[in-house]
């Protein structure tokens, strides 16, 4: 009775407070919700004609919009009048879900407020489960987002006490399907299963594979993101093995790909081959199954430079994963194609210690091949690493100087041709000598020690006041940004 009383109180203040609506008063006219609604500014009024069913999809999201931009109060009181609707019973599913989009579209409303919101509707008991997947899926697909505050989001989602374990499984489920792509879905996966107890891994992994369905990239997500973190003892190796045969029947190709994985882990059980090297060997399977499956295979854009360089390259504007030239890109080990937390393995490593399965004085190759190539997988048709020579080529064609970029300390390379640039940011900086310096990957190994592979490093120099910009060789399994170049390819007659 206490909680209906609430709720009834908090329905008569959103419609008589007026410093909340602008027309908000007694005794006024009615709209003929019958007729196209052009303009409403009030909130509550805009939430009945959803209810009604006078306003749908789109058309209501966009009035909710306005309506929550033009209400002249703070931001807490705002964040509470949205609420009480979300939370009210009087409301329909519908109401509460545009109410909850339209929050996140709303220019007045904060970031920090907007993931706050999100999170208040998640922990709510006074919200039913699917008002939770509406608001954690509305929040995924958010393009003003970014991956790590829904990284975040999905933190607390699963840190949270007061969900049920079947509650959080769905969430989510729901979660990591409205992500984007697959590169966002494996992180969304690997951030949950580190914040899940050790003991409750496993389930989890099962709830999640039958959750999706038949849907074979969240599943192979799912797989790939719970893999490294899970393990291999106390009988787990069974459930895995389980889990990778859930991909069966996808075609003949992955169908082996995962028989191999099988056999691995058979292997592996019997004594046969060590933890360490069974980890690594299925990570390349799983990396394999990917490649075949065409998961992630381009699903990003990335502006380029002309420098007017005589080889006709184009450089990238930002570092791969970088959404503006001063911001932090991703960053991989040398030919890896995919971020990682846990890095107790490179994808490479051969069993033999100091060799590598491929890029190794056995096998002769020395250049990055289009399949381990992150750039051209991220980006499609054209883009790569860069070559050494191509670095050289920026360096002897471009003026570097030290310079600011809305606020971020980096370098400038600035065309010698036409005066146009590109900037790098500094990733790293040593507090006791007041050094900034950062690395960048190119596509070649050092053929004398394929251990390593050639990469850009530029530092400012403490004794001169330059800038250092010179090749460094950098062992392969280290974590580099990586800025792309674009070679423009010729119509085939």
């Amino acid at each position: 009775m206490k909680a209906i009383k609430s709720i009834m109180l908090a329905s008569t203040m959103l419609l008589a407070t007026q410093a909340f609506f602008s027309s908000c008063r007694e005794n006024a006219p009615e709209i003929d919700y019958e007729m196209k609604v052009t303009v409403v500014n009030d909130f509550a009024k805009v939430v009945d004609a959803i209810n009604s069913g006078a306003l749908k999809n789109e058309q209501a999201i966009l009035q909710l919009v306005a309506a929550i931009d033009k209400m002249n109060v703070n931001q807490q009181t705002k964040l509470q009048a949205i609420m009480d609707v979300i939370v009210s019973l009087n409301n329909t599913l519908d109401a509460k879900l545009a109410t909850i989009e339209a929050a996140l579209k709303a220019q007045t409303i904060t970031m920090e407020n907007k993931l706050a919101l999100i999170e208040q509707v998640i922990k709510s008991q006074g919200t039913t489960l699917d008002t939770k997947l509406g608001a954690i899926e509305a929040a995924m697909k958010e393009q003003m987002i970014a991956l790590s505050d829904k990284l975040t989001l999905i933190e607390q989602v699963i840190k949270d006490q007061t969900n049920s374990f079947n509650t959080k499984m769905d969430i989510l489920a729901q979660a990591i399907q409205s992500l984007p792509d697959y590169t966002e879905k494996l992180e969304a996966i690997k951030t949950a299963f580190e914040n899940i107890n050790p003991n409750s891994q496993l389930e989890t992994l099962n709830a999640l594979l039958d959750k999706y369905g038949q849907n074979f990239t969240d599943r192979l997500a799912t797989i790939s993101g719970a893999f490294i973190t899970i393990g291999y003892g106390n009988g787990k190796l069974d459930q895995i093995a389980t889990a990778i045969e859930s991909l069966s029947g996808y075609g003949d190709k992955l169908d082996a790909i995962n028989k191999q994985m099988t056999a691995l882990l058979q292997a592996l059980e019997s004594g046969n081959m060590s933890e360490k090297d069974a980890m690594a060997e299925v990570a390349k399977k799983l990396k394999e199954l990917e490649l075949n499956a065409g998961v992630g295979i381009p699903k990003e854009t990335m502006e380029y430079v002309d420098l007017g360089l005589p080889s006709g390259i184009k450089w990238a504007k930002c570092d791969l994963g970088g959404t503006s030239p001063e911001k932090y890109g991703d960053i991989y080990a040398w030919g890896e194609t995919w971020t990682k937390i846990n890095y107790d393995y490179y994808y490479f490593t051969d069993i033999v210690e100091g060799q590598y399965t491929k890029y190794d004085s056995r096998d002769k190759r020395f250049f990055l091949e289009k399949e381990d190539d992150v750039a051209y997988l991220r980006l499609g048709e054209g883009w790569r690493y860069p070559t050494w020579n191509e670095m050289q080529e920026l360096i002897d064609n471009c003026t570097v100087t030290e310079s600011t970029l809305n606020g971020v300390l980096g370098v400038m390379f600035i065309s010698k041709k036409n005066n146009n640039y590109i900037f790098f940011r500094y990733y790293h900086y040593y507090s006791p000598l007041k050094r900034s310096y950062s690395w960048l990957w190119t596509s070649a190994v050092v053929e004398s020690d394929p251990r390593k592979a050639k990469s850009l490093y530029f530092e400012r120099s403490n004794e001169t006041g330059k800038i250092v910009v010179k090749r460094d060789d950098a062992n392969r399994d280290s974590r580099l940004p990586i800025r792309p170049v674009y070679v423009k390819r010729a119509a085939k007659e």
